[in-house]
């Protein structure tokens, strides 16, 4: 979940460019994060001793929101104290 939180966050910060907060860049990130987990999942069909689950998805998204959220939360909390 962290590893997906620090990704989703980086995706963020990459569409975001400093510039205020939108909806679509948090959702732009998330499905980033969520594309992400989804090829990470289908590549583990093929690597032995290893199998897919939908579970390691949501899992792996749930880490994105996460991410997002305290990312956006620390945003709004700096913007407020300035």
């Amino acid at each position: 979940m962290f590893g997906y939180a620090l990704l989703a966050s980086a995706y963020f910060h990459a569409l975001n460019k400093g510039k205020v907060i939108t909806r679509g860049q948090l959702l732009g990130a998330l499905c980033l994060a969520f594309l992400y987990a989804i090829t990470d999942e289908f590549h583990q069909r093929y690597t032995p001793g290893r199998t897919p689950s939908i579970y390691d998805v949501l899992i792996d998204t749930l880490g994105a929101v996460f991410g997002l959220g305290t990312w956006y939360w620390i945003r709004k909390a700096a913007v407020s104290g300035s």
